[in-house]
């Protein structure tokens, strides 16, 4: 599960275009914010000056009408000017920062872990992943070592790191 504050958190820029993918936009992260979460959060927005009527109807509904959560969200995202595979993106890269393995994880469970990210991506392109035998000849030998978990694992790091950085200079 997401919390906004994980975004600011991890200096990922918030937009109701990402709350709306998040709370029940998209199928893969669909129910990853809670309604509470998302009303909290237009709360804080409609103490701002110029608040729109829509953030105000959203800080004071429901947080168990979910639809009425995601018809507001769905028009606020609408209003803005956010580029939706960006937005994505950035839940992306939340989840792969939850879902990354501790080093100190079984290297063979760590490993298991690294594939399920991308197996719920689909296998992106742009995935820091290599996984056995997919594109590639790497044998189950060399594929199954802690010094190949420990080499994907940095470059899961590394991948993080550049992902936030064009994130912020595409938002």
């Amino acid at each position: 599960m997401m919390k906004i504050t994980d975004f600011i958190e991890n200096d990922i820029k918030v937009s109701w275009k990402l709350l709306y993918l998040g709370f029940g936009g998209d199928a893969k992260f669909s129910g990853q914010l809670t309604g509470r979460d998302i009303v909290s959060y237009a709360i804080s927005k409609s103490e701002e000056n110029d608040c729109p009527l829509d953030v105000i109807l959203l800080a004071s509904a429901n947080e168990r009408n979910t639809e009425e959560i995601r018809g507001l969200l769905k028009k606020l995202s609408s209003d803005e000017n956010t580029d939706i595979d960006i937005e994505f993106r950035k839940l992306r890269v939340l989840y792969v920062i939850q879902h990354l393995p501790n080093i100190d994880e079984e290297y063979i469970q760590g490993l298991i872990k690294l594939g399920d990210i991308w197996a719920h991506f689909d296998f992106s392109s742009d995935s820091p992943h290599a996984f056995q035998g997919l594109n590639n000849t790497i044998t189950p030998e060399k594929y199954y070592t802690k010094e190949n978990y420990e080499k994907l694992l940095q470059s899961h790091r590394n991948w993080i790191k550049q992902e936030i950085f064009e994130l912020k200079q595409g938002t």
